[in-house]
Parts: structure tokens; C-alpha cells; sequence
């Protein structure tokens, strides 16, 4: 029998370490992508793929390397992120431009090449994890707040288009006790 796959961003620590540990619980190959593939548990059934999110420019090519190696995902969890945190007079510019392409970009290109090979197959479901920062914004975290919040208003989007297949989920989490929720 194969299993069944998900294809994670970040998820090697953090909610996204949490999220693969329960898929392996249930069955699932993961294949979890970050900038720093060393991490995650050490079994079989979690494959880490060292990929830069922030390199807009590549996503396409990975994701049809993905897709030819592994096939398409059942699965795919938009988790990655990180926060900048700093008052708006002083925050940097290169934080806006990062920010924005990880927390909505990057995810939207992923959906953008996933998303038409699910419904091909007749399968799959898209998970964008979003935050309650959505609706309940906090200081200091402009670009989280709105990169989290476009991402929330691309998926319901995708909710409209892609009514059948595959399952698109806004996820919107509150606190979680992890090194992001300490940072900020």
C-alpha cells in the first residue's frame, strides 16, 4: 500500500513539526520543506527538502521537480512564516518585501501550481495556515497581520473557484507556545 502525502512548508519545527508528527501518526509521507532540512523527526516517512521559500523565482521549477519525483501531494499545508517585529517608522524595507513573499506570495505560487494538478486527479486539499491576527491585528506586526490576512482572503477566494476539489482550508490558529509566539 502507498501512503498517502503531504507536502509542508516549514514544517520541521514549530506548528508545522506538530502537524507532521500527527500525518505520521496517521499514515502520511511527509515531505516538509524549510531552509534548514536537518531538522524533524527521524523516521522513514518524513522526507526534509532544503528549498527557499523566498526565491519567488524558483518556486515554479520545485514545484514541478515535486511533482514529477513524488507526484501530487493529497496534501498540501501552507505553514512556513516568521515574524519581523519592529515600530512602523523603523521597519525595514527588505522585512516588508520578505515578509509579504513568505507569509502570501510564496503560499499563492504553491496553490498556483497545486491546486490545477489536484483538481486534475480529482483530489487533494489545501491547508493555508493563517492567524487570528486576521482579525484581532497586533502592533508591532503590520506585514504579519496583513500577509496573514491576504493569504485568508486568497483562500475563501479559492473556496469560490475550487467549490469541489480540492478542499481548500483557511486555518486560522491563535497562540501557539512556540519559538515565533516567544520572539513576538
Amino acid at each position: 500500500m502507498i501512503a498517502p502525502t503531504a507536502l509542508i512548508t516549514g514544517g520541521s519545527s514549530g506548528i508545522g513539526l506538530a502537524i507532521s508528527e500527527q500525518l505520521i501518526a496517521k499514515g502520511y509521507q511527509i515531505f516538509s520543506v524549510s531552509r534548514n532540512p536537518g531538522r524533524g523527526p527521524k523516521t522513514p516517512n518524513f522526507v526534509p527538502l532544503e528549498f527557499d521559500l523566498f526565491d519567488l523565482d524558483k518556486i515554479a521549477e520545485f514545484s514541478e521537480d515535486f511533482m514529477k519525483q513524488h507526484g501530487v501531494p493529497e496534501i498540501l499545508i501552507n505553514n512556513a512564516g516568521y515574524g519581523a517585529f519592529y515600530d512602523w517608522a523603523s521597519f525595514p524595507e527588505e522585512q516588508i518585501v520578505k515578509q509579504s513573499n513568505l507569509l502570501f506570495t510564496s503560499p499563492v505560487l504553491l496553490c498556483r501550481y497545486f491546486a490545477p494538478a489536484m483538481q486534475q486527479r480529482g483530489s487533494g486539499t489545501i491547508l493555508n495556515l493563517s492567524s487570528l491576527a486576521t482579525l484581532y491585528p497586533l502592533p508591532f506586526m503590520p506585514l504579519y497581520n496583513a500577509g496573514k490576512s491576504a493569504l485568508s482572503s486568497f483562500t475563501e477566494s479559492m473556496m469560490l473557484e475550487y467549490f469541489d476539489c480540492p478542499k481548500f482550508i483557511d486555518f486560522r490558529m491563535g497562540d501557539v507556545r512556540t519559538k515565533f509566539n516567544q520572539s513576538a
